[in-house]
């Protein structure tokens, strides 16, 4: 009886110690992909979580353990847009993937962005840690898009695909005319599925062995 009062004292607290940690780091992704993460203030986190400055401390020891586990967050994000969202495998994924990646709804969406284009540029000057978080949401992303692609080369596959779309993605979001950034993300779009197709494939390695 004793530990069940206990459980049921404790319950309320934890729920609301991890909604909040849910609530910062949602705020940190949003603000972290608006303005950076040097342009995201402990402050303006706290404030676009509803919370207070003074409860910061009770998540996190500083700043960065907070943008390290915000990119890990911010992966996962990214896990559930490109991998759980589409059941299909091989080019029936890749073209349902690719069509979301490479679309004006996510270049519009800069508050939901890629994590990969919005903090490329940024991680090669932030610490271990946060560098870290980076490099292994980054490999856990592409071991997914490898299973859900398939075959024997599929690692070198994952990356050609990521690669591509990070590439058009992020010279679609430097141009200012919406429809030539249109025109951008389907040209990559049309250009990767043609090049992950298994006839192309097959045409590619009988010119090699001829």
């Amino acid at each position: 009886m004793s530990q069940g009062r206990g459980q049921s004292h404790d319950s309320p607290h934890q729920e609301r110690y991890e909604r909040s940690h849910e609530a910062i780091l949602a705020a940190a992704s949003r603000l972290i992909r608006e303005r950076g993460i040097d342009g995201a203030s402990v402050n303006d986190v706290m404030g676009a979580a509803g919370l207070t400055r003074g409860g910061f401390y009770a998540h996190f020891p500083d700043k960065e353990h907070l943008v390290a586990e915000t990119v890990g967050r911010m992966f996962y994000d990214a896990y559930e847009k490109l991998i759980l969202q589409f059941p299909e495998t091989g080019e029936a994924w890749a073209a349902r993937a690719s069509k979301f990646y490479l679309s004006l709804g996510h270049l519009r969406a800069r508050d939901q962005g890629c994590v990969i284009p919005t903090l490329g540029g940024e991680i090669a000057r932030q610490s271990p840690l946060v560098r870290d978080a980076f490099t292994k949401g980054r490999r856990a992303l592409l071991d997914n898009i490898a299973y859900k692609l398939g075959g024997d080369d599929a690692a070198q596959r994952a990356l050609f695909f990521l690669s591509a779309c990070i590439g058009a993605f992020t010279i679609a979001r430097a141009e200012p005319d919406e429809e030539e950034a249109g025109a951008i993300l389907d040209t990559a779009r049309d250009a990767l599925l043609h090049a992950l197709s298994p006839a192309r494939a097959a045409r590619t390695t009988g010119r090699r062995s001829a």
